[in-house]
Order: structure tokens, then C-alpha cells, then sequence
């Protein structure tokens, strides 16, 4: 299946692709621990990787795979660690449904992104040659025409280039920043809301476009008063924001109380917020020549001193402009010369509207579960596009303005209505999954239901999105039922059975050995 018409590729563009001097990472390891008991498989009977997470009437790592199959690309490895038999699963339907090749390589051990990369590049040689090596993350719901992106990074030659995406200040602290030349520094202002509106204005500006990338920054705030407030949450970004606070505080002891928060300030102004509103949207389109140069260096996750993540080790070395900027990595004083002589040149394409330059792609993490039932609402607004209509599996229900499975059936006096009223006609009111049963009574309203659920007689389900076990635990329960007068609105059903008259306001709801198990969203 393919999701849309991708652009025309250029000349060289279809020479890489044609002598299969493209390769394809898919990286689908991660424990989407952000997702809490939905993916937890020590808590959640039927927890599902990231990946595999429905989102429409597709996974997670569909938008990944349909975006290098709409550039042509016909061979993709997926790197697998956590719950792989699902990616397995999913990667084997895929290649008999678009008639591509996939292949799974499993990590014995967590490798981190760059380390999972090595191994594969290693093995097969692809280090090699005049190779570029697109690296996609399996767990981002995107719209990118990947076309755009490699094509500029060929012509700037650039050992490697990233997309990236705006998204909120107030959520930058979950991604790293770049800045890029040309863009306003912090350092040029008085304020941080300044700063923010002229960084703003300027990545308006420049969307669709190619800049080099002259620094980069991993997850952090956008203000001051942000990383105090962050850092005493149990937010998994907050581990790395204490140790800078606690540092600092290292760094400043002999100074009185006042001038030591006034030196602590000035310095995570300076150093330890993000650069700006564009994050790292985890697409990379990296040189052989880069990874021939770098794979000696590159070790795995727990290993003392790694050098094995592209975030939080190669991106900065690549914009390193000191020697004090890459003083702590385990490089050679060779590398680190042709580093700081420009050796390695660094690009962001800034991500566009899919068709129009002046506007955004779609770009989501869905990292949390609120941007999970978002982004799953954005389906059913007709904001990112699953396949419907094209997809033969799906078919129009005009009545209920849905999109039903085969083997669905809807009793007569069963509701299906959008979740707002005066829903325009490119929206749909809900997706409704395979071997699904609607009772008399029951309420769906825009809802994402997957396949395998039987919702009874007066259910109510409202802004919420119902999951079946994962594939591989298929054998062991075929079906979700969701008792007669249940209510669920503005919640996520993972594999869980409701009681009868049971309600839930957002709520992740999760079957672990012994009961039903709840985490607020």
C-alpha cells in the first residue's frame, strides 16, 4: 500500500536508488517507556511495542515504511530489540503487501541508535563504496516525501543531514535542537520570549529549505524557569537536567547563595537550553564515508565513555568548533582535526507541507499517550492520511460516515457519529477494525477501534482508541469485549476486557495477570 504520490524524482536521485546504492535502516528497538503500561510488558499482559501501536487503521511504523517505499526504495533492515516478534510480524505482512524485502536484524543487547547502525552497516558492508544510508526511526507518524531531503543532501554532498520539524517550545525539552546558520542565537537578546519570536519568524521563513547545522543540542528546555520546573518531575528527561543542576552547583559552591543561582542561571541560559523550535524528527540520510570514517569509534551502549548515540554523541561531535567541544569522545586526534576543519559538512532540511513549501508537514511523536489519542484524532480530522480509499481492506460505511474491516457487523440502533458536530466532509466519524461486533444501543463516537473487539449492548466510546492483543498474542485471546453499559471516553483500551457498566475518563487501560490495571493520561 502506499500512502500518496510521491514527487518526481530527479536523475541522481533514481541512479542512487536504481544501483541500489540506497540502503534502509529502520530503527524498532526502543521500550517506549514514555508510554508507560501500554508498552510495558511487566505490568500489560498484551503490551505492544511503540511501533506496532495502532494509529488509524495503521501501526506506527507503517508512516516509516510507506515513506521509503514511496521513494522506491525496495529493501529495508529493521533493527529489533523489545517485544521483536511483533516487528517481525508487521515487517514480514508489509513485504507481501507491497512486494518489498525485509529483514530483521535482532540486538542481543541494547546498542543505542548509532551503536544498532554500526552493526548493521558493518556486517553488511555497506560502509563501502559510494553508499547513502537513510536511518528511520519505526515510532514517528510522518507525511515527508523523503525525496526532497535526499536530494538536497546530495547536492550540498553532505555526510549527513537530519529533518527537522517545528514543534511547540514548551515541548522542546523532548527533543534535540539544531541551530542553524544564518538563525538567530540566543546570546543576540535580552529575553527568552525575544529570542523565541525571532527564531519563530525565521523558521517560518525558511521552510523547505537546506541549512547547514552549526550546533546541535540534545533534549532541553526552552526557558530557565522550564528546566527548574522539569527537573523535579519524574519525567525521564529530568535525569539529565538534575545532573546538570548538580553540577553547576559543584562548579559554584564557594560563591554566596545569590551570586551562586545568579552564576547557575547565566549558564543554563547559555549552555543548556534548547537552540531553538526545530527538533531532530529522527529521519537521517548519512554517507558511507561518514561511517567508514566513524566506525571505529562508535561503540554500544554500556560500554564506559560510549560513543553510540547519534543525539546525544555524533551530532554534537559533528558540530564540534572547539577542541573543548569534543574533548570528553572517544576519537582520534586525526578525526578530530578533519572535524573541526569541516571535514564532515552537516545539514537540517527544514520539513514542508507535503505540497505546499510555506506550510509544515505532519510530524508527531506519539512518545506519550495523550499524542497517541491526538494523533489518532488528526487521522479521523482527515490531518494525516492512513491509506483509506486506497486500502482494500477498508470500505466506506456512508450511513455512519465510517470505515469498516471485513466481517464488522453493526446492529440496527448501534450509533456511529463524529465526535464533533459540523465535521467537514474530508473527516470521518470513526475506523472501525475486522471480526469487529457493534450491540443495539452502543455508542461509537469518534473513536479508533481496532480489529477483533465485541462492544455490547449500550457501550458508550468516545475519543478513544480500542486495541486487540498484539498478532503474536492472537492464540491466547482472540477478541477485547467491552460489557454492556460500559463508558470509555478520552481513553486507550490495550487488550484489556471492560466489565459491564464500567467507566473510564482518561485512562490507559492494560490486562495483567490478576485484573484491570489503569494509568491517567
Amino acid at each position: 500500500m502506499v500512502f500518496s504520490k510521491s514527487s518526481a524524482v530527479s536523475t541522481k536521485v533514481s541512479q542512487y536508488i536504481d544501483k541500489g546504492a540506497v540502503k534502509t535502516i529502520v530503527l524498532a528497538g526502543g521500550f517506549g517507556k514514555r508510554l508507560g503500561i501500554a508498552c510495558d510488558d511487566k505490568i500489560n499482559r498484551w503490551a505492544y511495542p511503540k511501533p506496532s501501536l495502532t494509529v488509524g487503521s495503521r501501526r506506527i511504523i507503517d508512516f516509516s515504511i510507506g515513506a521509503a517505499n514511496e521513494m522506491g526504495i525496495r529493501k529495508m533492515v529493521f533493527a529489533t530489540y523489545y517485544l521483536k516478534e511483533s516487528i517481525e510480524f508487521l515487517a514480514k505482512n508489509r513485504a507481501r503487501e507491497l512486494e518489498i524485502s525485509t529483514e530483521c536484524v535482532e540486538e542481543t543487547e541494547p546498542r543505542d541508535t548509532a551503536g544498532a547502525c554500526k552493526f548493521i552497516i558493518e556486517n553488511k558492508g555497506w560502509y563501502k563504496g559510494d553508499n547513502q544510508i537513510i536511518i528511520l526511526s519505526a515510532d514517528i507518524i510522518h507525511n515527508l516525501d523523503l525525496i526532497n531531503p535526499f536530494q538536497c543532501h546530495l547536492e550540498k554532498n553532505a555526510s549527513a543531514t537530519i529533518v527537522v520539524n517545528p514543534v511547540p517550545w514548551a515541548d522542546m525539552y523532548r527533543f534535540g535542537s539544531v541551530r542553524l546558520e544564518g538563525m538567530p542565537g540566543r546570546e543576540e537578546f535580552k529575553t527568552d520570549e525575544e529570542f523565541k519570536e525571532r527564531v519563530s519568524e525565521w523558521v517560518t521563513k525558511n521552510l523547505g529549505s537546506m541549512k547547514k547545522i552549526v550546533q546541535f543540542r540534545e533534549k532541553r528546555p526552552s526557558s530557565f524557569e522550564e528546566f527548574m520546573s522539569l527537573k523535579d518531575t519524574n519525567l525521564k528527561e529530568a535525569v539529565a537536567l538534575n545532573e546538570i543542576y548538580r553540577n553547576l552547583e559543584k562548579k559554584y559552591k564557594d560563591e554566596k547563595k545569590e551570586n551562586r543561582r545568579q552564576s547557575i542561571e547565566k549558564e543554563i541560559r547559555k549552555f543548556h537550553l534548547a537552540l531553538s523550535t526545530l527538533n531532530n524528527s529522527s529521519i537521517y540520510i548519512t554517507s558511507s564515508h561518514l561511517w567508514h570514517t566513524f566506525l571505529p569509534f562508535i561503540t554500544f551502549k554500556e560500554t564506559p565513555n560510549p560513543f553510540s548515540d547519534f543525539g546525544g554523541h555524533i551530532f554534537p561531535a559533528l558540530t564540534a568548533q572547539k577542541e573543548e567541544d569534543i574533548m570528553g569522545f572517544p576519537l582520534s586526534q586525526e578525526l578530530r582535526r578533519e572535524i573541526l576543519a569541516g571535514e564532515f559538512p552537516f545539514y537540517a532540511y527544514i520539513m514542508p507541507d507535503k505540497n505546499n513549501h510555506d506550510k509544515q508537514s505532519y510530524w508527531v511523536d506519539a512518545g506519550v499517550t495523550s499524542q497517541l489519542l491526538k494523533v489518532n484524532q488528526d487521522v479521523l480530522r482527515g490531518l494525516i492520511y492512513v491509506g483509506l480509499g486506497v486500502d482494500t481492506r477498508f470500505e466506506r460505511d456512508n450511513k455512519n460516515k465510517a470505515w469498516t474491516g471485513y466481517n464488522t457487523y453493526i446492529a440496527e440502533g448501534a450509533q456511529i457519529v463524529p465526535l464533533r458536530e459540523g465535521a467537514n466532509e474530508h473527516e470521518i466519524s470513526s475506523i472501525v477494525g475486522h471480526d469487529v461486533v457493534i450491540e443495539k444501543g452502543a455508542r461509537v463516537e469518534g473513536s479508533v477501534i481496532g480489529s477483533f473487539v465485541e462492544i455490547g449492548k449500550n457501550v458508550k466510546i468516545k475519543n478513544s482508541v480500542v486495541m486487540s492483543p498484539h498478532f503474536k498474542k492472537r492464540e491466547e485471546k482472540g477478541q477485547v469485549i467491552i460489557g454492556d453499559g460500559a463508558e470509555i471516553t478520552d481513553s486507550i483500551v490495550v487488550g484489556a476486557d471492560i466489565e459491564p457498566d464500567k467507566k473510564y475518563y482518561r485512562q490507559v487501560i492494560v490486562e495483567p495477570l490478576g485484573g484491570v490495571v489503569t494509568e491517567e493520561i
